[in-house]
Order: C-alpha cells, then sequence, then structure tokens
C-alpha cells in the first residue's frame, strides 16, 4: 500500500511571479531606510565626528533614493495589472497588518508604562491613515487608489507623448520651489502626488522596456551616480531633487538588468522582501521610535566611538533581523488565523455586497469600452 502524501495544514499561497533581483532592492533600501531613521532619529549624524561623520554622511546620500525604488518598484509592476480595478484587496492585507502593529504597539508602550495616555495619540493609533501615522502607507494608498486613472491615462499615450509627460516631471522636481511653489502639494516627496509621479515614471520605464544598450551607458551613469553621492555629502538632497530622481531611475535600471539565476538564493531573498514592509511598521512606529534608539541600543554611549559607524551599522542589521523575526511569527499567527476563519465558515466567504457593488461601478465608468489590459508589442512600437 502506498503511502498517502501528507496534507499541508496552511494552503500555500497563490503563485505569484516575482523578480528576485527587484526583491534584493526591497532589502537594501529597507536596510537604508533604517540607517537614515539611525542617523535622524537616533542622533548619530548630530554626533558623530571626524572620518565616522564623513562615512555616516556618504551612507545618508546613498540612502536618499530608497524611498523613491520602493514606490518605483511597486509601480512597476501595478502599471501592467489585468485587472483593471482598485486592489482592495491588497489594500486590505497591507491595511490589517499596519493596524496590527499600531494596536499592539501601543497596548504594549501603554501597559508596561513607557508611555502615558493620550488621546491624541490613541485616536492616531485606531485611524493611522487618515492621521499619517505612518506617512509613507498613507501616501502609499493614495497612489493605490489612483492607480486605476493612472493606468487609463498610461494605456491612451503614445511613447512620445509618455515620454514628454516624463520630462514634465523631471522639470517638476528642479522647479517645484522656484516656480510652482505651494501649488503643487508634493510636501517634499512626502505625500501621495509625488508618488503617483513617479507611478508615471516607472510605467514608462516596463511599457517600452527601458535599459541599458551597453557598458558604455551604463558606466557613463554611474559615474554621474556617484558624482551626486559626493555631491550629497554637501548638500542634502529630498526626495523629489532631481539628483535624487536621476539616482533613483539610474538604479532601478541596474537592477532590472540583474537577474538572479539560482533558484536557492532566490527564493531566500523573496523570502527576507516579504518582511520588509512588518520591519518598517514596527522599527518606526512612533512607540518604538521614542524607545529604541536609547533604551535598547543605548545609542548616545556609542557617538565618540573610533567605530562608532561600524557600531551603527551593526545595530541596523540587528533591527533588521530581530523585526523580521518578528514580522515572521505574525505571518505565521494570521495564516493559523484565517485558515481556522475559512474552516469556520466551511470556505464560504462573501465580500460585503458594498464594496462588490462599488468595484462593479468602477469598472463600468472607466473601463466598460476596453478590452483586456494588457500591452501588446504593437502598442510598443
Amino acid at each position: 500500500m502506498e503511502k498517502e502524501t501528507p496534507i499541508s495544514i496552511i494552503p500555500p499561497p497563490p503563485h505569484k511571479k516575482r523578480e528576485a533581483s527587484f526583491e534584493l532592492l526591497r532589502i537594501i533600501c529597507m536596510l537604508l531606510i533604517i540607517l537614515s531613521h539611525f542617523e535622524g532619529h537616533g542622533g548619530w549624524i548630530y554626533n558623530m565626528i571626524g572620518y565616522n561623520y564623513v562615512l555616516a554622511k556618504l551612507l545618508h546620500s546613498i540612502f536618499t533614493p530608497s524611498v523613491n525604488l520602493f514606490v518605483m518598484i511597486s509601480a512597476y509592476f501595478g502599471c501592467m495589472r489585468e485587472l483593471r480595478s482598485i486592489q482592495w484587496k491588497k489594500i486590505g492585507k497591507l491595511y490589517l497588518q499596519l493596524q496590527f502593529y499600531s494596536l499592539l504597539l501601543f497596548a504594549i508602550f501603554l501597559g508596561t508604562g513607557l508611555i502615558n495616555f493620550n488621546y491624541g495619540w490613541l485616536i492616531d493609533t485606531l485611524f493611522p491613515i487618515a492621521r499619517g501615522k505612518y506617512w509613507f502607507f498613507s501616501a502609499y494608498v493614495f497612489m493605490m487608489l489612483a492607480s486605476p486613472l493612472l493606468n487609463f491615462l498610461i494605456k491612451r499615450l503614445g511613447r512620445k507623448q509618455h515620454f514628454i509627460l516624463c520630462i514634465f516631471i523631471a522639470l517638476i522636481a528642479v522647479c517645484q520651489n522656484a516656480i510652482f511653489g505651494t501649488m503643487l502639494p508634493l510636501s517634499g516627496g512626502y505625500s501621495g502626488v509625488w508618488f503617483c509621479l513617479l507611478y508615471i515614471i516607472a510605467a514608462y520605464i516596463r511599457k517600452y522596456d527601458i535599459s541599458f544598450k551597453n557598458k558604455i551607458s551604463a558606466i557613463a551613469c554611474l559615474l554621474v551616480y556617484l558624482a551626486i553621492v559626493a555631491t550629497g555629502y554637501f548638500v542634502n538632497f529630498g526626495y523629489t531633487d532631481l539628483p535624487t530622481l536621476f539616482a533613483s531611475i539610474f538604479i532601478f535600471l541596474v537592477f532590472k538588468k540583474f537577474k538572479i539565476k539560482n533558484l536557492r538564493i532566490s527564493r531566500m531573498i523573496c523570502f527576507a522582501s516579504s518582511l520588509t514592509f512588518g520591519i518598517y511598521l514596527i522599527h518606526d512606529s512612533p512607540e518604538m521610535r521614542a524607545f529604541m534608539y536609547q533604551n535598547i541600543f543605548f545609542s548616545y554611549k556609542f557617538y565618540d566611538s573610533r567605530i562608532s559607524c561600524l557600531i551603527m551599522i551593526g545595530f541596523i542589521f540587528a533591527t533588521f533581523f530581530a523585526c523580521g523575526a518578528i514580522e515572521f511569527s505574525r505571518q505565521k499567527l494570521f495564516d493559523i488565523l484565517y485558515l481556522s476563519y475559512s474552516k469556520t465558515l466551511k470556505g464560504k466567504i462573501h465580500s460585503p455586497k458594498i464594496l462588490t457593488f462599488l468595484k462593479q461601478k468602477i469598472n463600468v465608468c472607466f473601463f466598460a469600452r476596453e478590452n483586456e489590459y494588457v500591452y501588446t508589442s504593437k502598442q510598443n512600437e
């Protein structure tokens, strides 16, 4: 008698093609984002001296494109989606993850007496998106809600029109303060409007398969990027500044060209990448931010060390792995809860009728006369 194949307790997630090179870029960006938080919130950049300060400033210059890259990676894949409606399921999943950490961390810090009760803090915890508790997620949700309209626009643009629009975005980055002033709510890149502009640029790269044609162009861009990093030591570039935008596009194209063929390494990278959003939510929560640097890592004790920059880098990796372990545990917990919920309803999980009605209306409104949303080679010509 043949041995029966054991049935997995938790059903495997649906197959989703993920490019390991972009997932590796997510990991690197998250490490650099943690670096920037240590330098700013942790006070390292304000207290380092000598060569440690120089290294910290150069690392900060390398970090600057990281937030733009996070947005561009999501836009690169989102702009080609066949589903033409708003990604309610993805938004709901991310919001549930955010609300979990928002409530959990507030309860832990309040229960242990590490923070005092404050009504404003409670409201921020209960309504994190509306109150901007995590500014990145609030701006990201805005972009996702706008994505059907953006895709609707992108599909109708010819290559020349799309390119001109990208150039116009670059001009906005250059002249936003001098010409536009407060007319465009870019908020230095901390806004959903800027994320939408990055979405359009990433869509151009995807739609027309923009990449480095030869090594000379790649080397030339590398030299320019190194010049930007060196200049960033003296000038604090923001997310919307032209050098940061150029650096973001250059790094994105490098990782687009770079392919990881080893299957085992690809799986490891994709696994670590799936933890990055949770790592962000944990370490940059207002509760943890006010406590971590001074009471877990005791940063102030190492500012004057000869190897303070190396110590800070060690703390960064420690934060990444510790928060990653917490996020992995949350994922497993949610898997178990989902399985229990599915069994309780005997597999009959229905979305609220009102959401189904709204999604149908949105599709009919914007895409009633359209075929499947897939770019063909003819459209790219």
